[in-house]
């Protein structure tokens, strides 16, 4: 009864047709091309996990969550970044300024994911242990993927910038497309596919878009960029990059810890029946992503024009079609939880309230509506980077507690206390900073004052 008043309620309030007609428009573009990449890139998990067994499977995702990790500092918060300068630059007409910004990203990129890259197979060999040794072959390797990963994130952030969403969206689909398509060859041929194999194939495919797309990601770009002189403003752009690095950074440091944690003090098959689970969950997330990405450009334009009141009337609206969608998606994992983890292979389906834990944190997660992004296109970056810090550390040392008492479970609890108290305290840093709360409880029953 109360829900049903909320939502009258709401709908009697002012409307926002430009707004919304904005969202829909940008969510449109998106919504077909990330729900394809969030079903591929499970598909590619599923098939590699029945391909490869659990335990090679789990160091495959061990690796690729120490890749995840390593290429936080590579990126530099670039993919972000262009998308904050290339408009202003090309408004503007500053094409040395432009054509300088893409030049040092791209040699950031190079000269500190190969160096990385290096220096990261040299710690391997030399601090060898019997805990790490389960990993070496596999790592000496994966360390290769950190500068692709680290480009191809910078390539889709290009073309974000200059309103190819189309074409950013589409990287990840390809990559999916080819590591499927690759794998499955290869078990055809070998009958056998191994955690090494599976991380060359999944460079190689990364390799094979990213030189398929230089022609494009060329043509993409204002040609005048092309005949300037490059200019540099390095201090600046730092400025703005280094907040955005951490605040991006966190939450891939939230979702890898625990896989981390769990292939180092329990081994790879807890690794892998982890990732399978979280991979799952992420489910959940889809159409935050999606209507996120499409409002945020909306919620900058509102907020720099003062208008609060049309901007919290948009975002509790957007919480509504967030939520409820996760939900279903949530009840759905929840009665479905055996049978939908019996498709990664036998034993996958023990991982059951793993997910349950973590679709319900997922469920959290898409409440609080997309209030990194706000704050961050409010200009409340440094604030979010300082609270998300501290969370870090949090998700950290709750991890390290729930393992040693309770394995899988303890990951999966400590992950999704985590996203809770995350989400809250950003959720209170928005109404405390921007005056405005993205959160489904706000929209229902919320109100300033």
């Amino acid at each position: 009864m109360k829900l049903a008043q909320a939502l009258r309620a709401l709908l009697k309030r002012r409307h926002l047709p430009d707004e919304l007609a904005l969202v829909a428009r940008g969510t449109s573009h998106s919504f077909l091309l990330q729900g394809l990449a969030l079903g591929l890139g499970l598909a590619v998990h599923v098939g590699l996990a029945r391909w490869m067994g659990a335990s090679e499977y789990g160091i495959y995702t061990y690796v690729l969550a120490w890749t995840a990790l390593l290429s936080i500092p590579v990126g530099l918060g670039l993919p972000v970044l262009v998308v904050r300068f290339v408009p202003e630059y090309s408004v503007t007409e500053a094409w040395g300024l432009l054509r300088g910004l893409l030049r040092w990203g791209w040699r950031w990129i190079a000269v500190l994911g190969f160096g990385l890259a290096l220096a990261g197979m040299t710690l391997v060999v030399v601090f060898e242990t019997e805990v790490t040794k389960t990993y070496t072959r596999a790592l000496l390797l994966g360390l290769w993927l950190v500068p692709l990963q680290a480009c191809m994130r910078y390539a889709a952030g290009i073309y974000q910038s200059v309103h190819q969403l189309g074409r950013a969206y589409a990287l990840p689909v390809l990559r999916h497309v080819l590591v499927l398509a690759l794998a499955f060859l290869y078990g055809i041929a070998a009958q056998e596919l191994t955690s090494v194999q599976g991380l060359g194939i999944t460079g190689g495919a990364v390799l094979v878009v990213l030189l398929a797309q230089g022609p494009a990601l060329r043509r993409a770009v204002p040609a005048p960029v092309w005949q300037a002189q490059p200019r540099y403003e390095v201090s600046g752009w730092l400025r703005v990059s280094v907040p955005l690095l951490l605040i991006g950074g966190f939450w891939v440091v939230l979702h890898e810890t625990s896989v981390l944690l769990l292939g180092t003090l329990l081994g790879p098959e807890q690794a892998g029946l982890y990732k399978a689970a979280s991979k799952t969950a992420s489910l959940v997330g889809f159409v935050l992503a999606a209507v996120g990405a499409a409002t945020l450009p909306v919620v900058a334009t509102l907020y720099a024009r003062g208008e609060l009141d049309r901007l919290q009337h948009l975002l509790s609206l957007l919480a509504h079609v967030i939520f409820w969608p996760s939900l279903i998606a949530v009840l759905f994992l929840v009665l479905a939880a055996k049978p939908v983890l019996g498709l990664f292979g036998p034993g996958f389906a023990s991982g059951r309230w793993v997910l349950i834990i973590l679709a319900g944190g997922q469920l959290v997660h898409a409440g609080a509506g997309a209030v990194a992004g706000l704050l961050s296109v409010t200009g409340h970056q440094k604030k979010t980077m300082t609270t998300l810090g501290w969370n870090i550390l949090l998700n950290v040392m709750l991890n390290l507690a729930g393992i040693v008492t309770l394995g899988l479970v303890g990951a999966a609890l400590a992950t999704a206390l985590s996203i809770t108290l995350t989400n809250v305290s950003l959720c209170v840093l928005a109404r405390r900073e921007a005056k405005v709360d993205p959160s489904f409880v706000f929209a229902l029953w919320g109100k300033f004052g």
